[in-house]
């Protein structure tokens, strides 16, 4: 998701890039990265949090946390209702560090989950059992506990979050704005 609007913001940045320089003549700087479009693309949740000064509630989510052929892609539930998000495109790879860990070391070496094909072939169930040790803990501890964590992983953070973010401040992704009553405010 993050990486096709990426993408697509890069090749239309240097687009219009190089379309600048041909006809003015001077060169421009581009600055995209995934932070950057994440923002973008929540800018509504995260405009609303803001006016509102909370987040909105969460919808419902009734769907299996990880996709059906790969447990280490997903976003998993923590035991306070926050989300762990992994997306770990080669299972084998990861799947002994994630295992120690999500505290599931009698897995590593499972003979349902001993190679990349059989954790894909059974990843409903290897998924079960990440989410459930996700599921034991809050959303503070995997963050904390997982930073030594070798795959990529992120909390998902909620909107009022991701605005005082202090990449995203530093990098001004969020602008002062003025509203229908001619009110400025910074958001």
């Amino acid at each position: 998701y993050g990486d096709s609007m990426g993408g697509m913001t890069i090749a239309g940045g240097i687009a219009g890039a190089l379309f600048h320089r041909e006809r003015p003549g001077e060169a421009l700087t581009m600055d995209v990265s995934l932070l950057s479009v994440a923002s973008w693309a929540t800018a509504l949740a995260v405009s609303n949090a803001l006016l509102l000064g909370m987040d909105q509630p969460r919808m419902p989510v009734d769907s299996p946390p990880m996709i059906p052929v790969n447990p280490l892609i997903g976003t998993y539930p923590t035991s306070d209702g926050r989300f762990i998000n992994f997306v770990m495109l080669q299972p084998g790879k990861y799947w002994a560090d994630t295992c120690r860990h999500l505290g599931l070391d009698d897995l590593v070496d499972d003979p349902r989950f001993d190679s990349a094909e059989k954790l894909m072939g059974n990843a409903m169930e290897a998924g079960g059992y990440v989410a459930a040790a996700i599921a034991a803990k809050p959303y503070a501890h995997w963050m904390e506990h997982l930073r030594t964590m070798q795959g990529q992983w992120a909390g998902v953070q909620r909107p009022m979050e991701l605005a005082a973010d202090p990449q995203v401040r530093a990098n001004e992704y969020l602008l002062p704005v003025t509203d229908a009553a001619g009110v400025g405010r910074e958001l």
